[in-house]
């Protein structure tokens, strides 16, 4: 305990701390998830389905790249409570993958051979995923501090300012390609005038380290480790993907739309349970650090309940309103698809619980686990999809979805309570 406390002395916060982690993640979360939202909305009211679908495409094409090469460092630095890589390590990491990134996603459009339109808004929404994906990393930073205020300021202006960029081009002029650039440079403002100026504060407070050179073994050995992650990020976002490919090729970029428009209205609803994840996270690893079985137990069962009492509740929304919800946020050609949206929120209970219990594998650092789990899940998905979209169109997509996230959740929780059990509890030996 005394390497923990001399590496992070802020990971045991108080309780009124704790408090202001939750309600600025919950902000942060909720206004991010929305305007998520607002621009896929504002993009369907000023072009068409088939417009909703090419950018729904470049973002199926980019996301597992972009996400892959993130190897989920934030999650590792804020539950690293016993300093295994400096700041600066984990900075340089995250800046060299992303440009690796950047460059695969280049030649997957030149070998998928998009038209211009379509390859030139994949690559603005790829600038702009990096630019997020460097400003991600140094909140790994601000959370393990446990200063979630500036994170969930970040997310609230990077979410408000992407609307209001998005909608104003797409008003202007119709493009999707000015649009998702200026999307791209909306994201590089927020990068370099809060992001960054928000660990410079901290460093100048002597909170966070002063930037060194970083050590080139480290960051390799730290590559290492995470590889596996970054396959399950990989996975994670294939298998979120593989119905749209799926669509995409045997429906069309309009059905396409459709769908990602249903699926989108899901997203703000992860607003609470990644709330409580992100402000809970650096506790977990402290108790699992610690040997505290029972407090790591404690904070997954609670995660997983709201969790699946979030979902429920939109689950009976959507029973009750659906139609009218999609006519009212999309359009009337958006509310046939009621029965497809109904069983993606379904579909939501299980998934917004599942990150609860992967949050809980990453803080007993069961990396190489998450990876071979998600390769079973992916399994799942293609094959649902497979046999399900090209005769049921979009109800046989969000059927794919609900088996995918169901499969995620009740494997998930297995796997937990195995590593659970192998891990020996100090405070009950000594009680």
């Amino acid at each position: 305990m005394a390497l923990i406390s001399r590496a992070h002395p802020q990971l045991l916060p108080s309780d009124s701390i704790l408090a202001r982690n939750v309600s600025w993640a919950f902000a942060g979360n909720v206004v991010y998830g929305l305007c998520q939202w607002g621009v896929l909305a504002a993009i369907a009211r000023m072009g068409t389905p088939a417009t909703v679908g090419h950018f729904a495409y470049a973002l199926a094409l980019t996301a597992p790249v972009i996400l892959f090469a993130n190897l989920e460092l934030r999650s590792v630095q804020a539950t690293d409570a016993r300093g295994l890589a400096s700041f600066a390590e984990y900075q340089a990491t995250r800046g060299a993958t992303t440009l690796i990134a950047l460059g695969a996603i280049a030649l997957i459009v030149a070998a998928l051979r998009l038209e211009s339109s379509l390859g030139a808004v994949t690559l603005f929404i790829a600038g702009a995923k990096a630019f997020e994906a460097l400003a991600d990393s140094l909140h790994g930073t601000l959370q393990q501090r446990e200063r979630l205020d500036r994170v969930g300021q970040s997310q609230i202006l990077r979410g408000l300012a992407s609307v209001a960029v998005v909608a104003t081009v797409m008003r202007l002029s119709g493009s999707l390609v000015h649009a998702t650039a200026a999307l791209a440079l909306c994201w590089l403002a927020v990068l370099l005038a809060f992001d960054v100026g928000a660990v410079r504060r901290l460093q100048r407070q002597g909170g966070v380290p002063a930037w060194e050179l970083p050590s080139l073994a480290r960051v390799l050995a730290l590559v290492r480790r995470t590889l596996p992650l970054g396959v399950a990020a990989l996975l994670t976002s294939l298998n979120a993907n593989i119905p749209r490919y799926v669509i995409e090729y045997h429906r069309g970029a309009a059905d396409l739309g459709v769908f990602a428009a249903c699926a989108y209205v899901i997203v703000a609803g992860k607003a609470l349970t990644t709330a409580l994840g992100q402000a809970l996270m650096p506790r977990l690893g402290v108790a699992h650090a610690r040997g505290d079985m029972d407090e790591f137990n404690r904070v997954i069962r609670s995660l997983v309940l709201i969790a699946v009492a979030v979902g429920g509740i939109g689950l009976l929304v959507a029973l009750a309103f659906g139609r009218q919800l999609l006519g009212f946020l999309y359009g009337t050609h958006y509310s046939g698809a009621y029965w497809p949206f109904v069983v993606l929120m379904a579909a939501a209970v299980f998934g917004y619980a599942a990150p609860a219990a992967g949050a809980g594998l990453l803080s007993a650092g069961k990396f190489r686990t998450v990876s071979v789990f998600w390769i079973a899940i992916i399994v799942v998905t293609i094959v649902t999809s497979l046999a399900l979209i090209p005769r049921f169109g979009l109800m046989g997509a969000s059927a794919a979805v609900l088996a995918s996230l169901a499969t995620e959740l009740t494997g998930g929780l297995y796997l937990l309570r195995r590593a659970v059990r192998q891990r020996p509890n100090p405070a009950r030996a000594i009680a």
